[in-house]
């Protein structure tokens, strides 16, 4: 049996600046798997990073966010980035790219963001160009903040996201 439930599949084919997916995390499940797909923007490098949103609707952008990642380098040693106060996920959904593959998009873990008594919690990794040197982010991040998360937002942190695909599945756990 599949476990993964499709939960929503948004498609942007046009400028936009942040993409807000609402309404897709709730009782049902205790971890959901996004993936950004196709994703282009015409801006080199443009990072796609990421908030969440709560059952209010209000975008979580104070500093209570933590973040740490890991970048592998084909040409070069390892890069290390991490902050304990952070106002967003940084990369948290994929990079842009300078290269003729297309945007690279990411793939994460969101874990119990529906559930006031625990922080949500996320794992992610994606594959990257720089040129043509090949990059490999794996990340982790954290709110630290025990509110009922709803959604999330991506935002382009270097222009528009002109094109890609979110979609998120709820993960079961059937036995």
């Amino acid at each position: 049996m599949n476990n993964l439930r499709l939960i929503n599949e948004t498609v942007v084919s046009s400028n936009v600046s942040v993409i807000d997916i609402t309404n897709v995390f709730n009782e049902d499940f205790d971890v959901y798997y996004v993936t950004v797909t196709d994703e282009s923007d015409g801006t080199s490098g443009n990072n796609l990073s990421g908030r969440f949103i709560d059952e209010f609707g209000r975008v979580m952008t104070g500093s209570d966010y933590k973040y740490a990642m890991n970048i592998g380098k084909s040409e070069s040693s390892f890069q290390e980035l991490a902050s304990n106060s952070a106002d967003k996920m940084l990369v948290q959904f994929g990079t842009g790219n300078d290269s003729a593959i297309g945007g690279t998009g990411g793939y994460n873990y969101i874990y119990n963001p529906y559930n006031r008594n625990r922080y949500t919690h996320v794992y992610g990794i994606h594959p990257a160009m720089s040129g043509s040197n090949g990059r490999m982010y794996n990340k982790i991040a954290q709110l630290g903040l025990s509110n009922r998360i709803t959604g999330f937002r991506i935002l382009g942190d270097d222009g528009d996201i002109t094109n890609c695909t979110v979609t998120t599945y709820g993960v079961r756990a059937d036995t």
